[in-house]
């Protein structure tokens, strides 16, 4: 069974694959498997930080193509 954590305090959670799932289903066909990977590079940083700096590097990359 995947390792799952719970934050009593936010208040909103999302598991990881259906965040990914519905972000790529609204986005071009041509560009979901990229967006599904970034978004796991962007779940993968060591960091808050990196990850929200990573973030903004996807949404302006894709603004930019769209």
């Amino acid at each position: 069974m995947p390792s799952v954590r719970v934050f009593p305090e936010v208040p909103w959670q999302r598991c990881q694959f259906h965040f990914a799932r519905n972000i790529s289903g609204k986005s071009p066909k041509k560009y979901q498997a990229g967006i599904r990977a970034e978004l796991q590079e962007m779940w993968n940083c060591e960091t808050i930080e990196d990850a929200r700096k990573k973030r903004d590097e996807i949404i302006a990359d894709y603004r930019r193509r769209c």
